[in-house]
């Protein structure tokens, strides 16, 4: 499904909704943007989290968080507040939580390029086995089975919806990628007076790409998106408003997000001093 052109979102306008049926609860999340499915698909949310876990797993796809309060256990790694974290496909990790947290969470293809499920799809399959089956602790357990039975729940729904077993490529990384934003310097933009930039990673042959922008106090940034796929921007603070390619325009807040298609101009006036997290999707 193509993407449009531009698209802003509230996040305070929208619904918390619960986890999936193959994960536990303790997790709800706020659908920012999704593309709905098919090739390119990805999910991005607002994310909070109360007591929750998962065993030991992988996927078939990257995620990146943006811990924006609280911290979040990944076995012997902890992602602490402000700090951007990146699991690679094929790495293998757990989760924990340490406390209430809240994050912003994508989920997309990665370099291997296996569909992503839409998060309707995966709703309504996880149902559908829940209905014949039961799903425990993270796992699935098939119709008349018992624990010495038991699948990785995410593997189950994902093989249920393509007909396909589920394939992983090697880790890029051993480990998630933690990285700690305080220790980037922001670059200011020389033909923006009052805009900076804060590139903190490219990854995978495919090019996901991590960063902030910041925007001063009564400063305009004209924001070009990158002309090969999607680029996605949350306003982790500030208010003012913004100005899509056909001249729409809405005002911002914290948490809102707007994404840009390929090669989509926006302008963006800074009423108070605004923080963008921004991620460009694997082309």
């Amino acid at each position: 499904m193509a993407a449009p052109a531009f698209d802003i979102v509230h996040a305070a306008e929208l619904e918390w909704e619960g986890a999936a049926a193959h994960r536990d609860g303790g997790v709800e999340f706020k659908t920012l943007f999704t593309n709905g499915g098919g090739a390119g698909n990805f999910w991005f949310t607002l994310t909070r989290i109360g007591e929750y876990s998962t065993p030991r797993h992988r996927h078939n796809f990257d995620q990146v968080r943006y811990m924006l309060d609280g911290g979040f256990g990944f076995g012997e790694q902890v992602q602490e507040e402000g700090q951007v974290g990146y699991f690679s496909e094929g790495s293998y990790y757990e989760q924990q939580s340490q406390g209430p947290n809240t994050h912003v969470f994508l989920q997309c293809e990665g370099g291997s390029r296996a569909p992503y499920l839409s998060p309707q799809d995966t709703r309504a399959i996880g149902k559908e086995l829940a209905s014949i089956g039961r799903f425990e602790r993270g796992h699935y357990i098939p119709p008349g089975g018992t624990e010495a039975d038991a699948r990785d729940g995410f593997e189950a729904v994902w093989e249920h919806a393509t007909g396909q077993p589920v394939r992983y490529s090697e880790p890029r990384f051993p480990t998630p990628v933690i990285v700690d934003p305080a220790n980037f310097a922001y670059l200011d933009d020389a033909a923006q007076p009052g805009v900076s930039h804060q590139q903190l990673m490219r990854v995978t042959e495919r090019d996901l790409r991590i960063g902030f922008d910041q925007v001063g106090a009564g400063a305009t940034y004209e924001i070009v998106a990158d002309d090969r796929d999607t680029t996605i921007y949350f306003v982790e603070a500030g208010e003012g408003e913004v100005t899509g390619p056909g001249g729409e325009r809405s005002t911002y807040g914290q948490w809102t997000a707007f994404r840009l298609g390929r090669g989509a101009r926006a302008t963006l006036v800074a009423t108070t001093a605004t923080k963008l997290f921004v991620l460009g999707l694997p082309v």
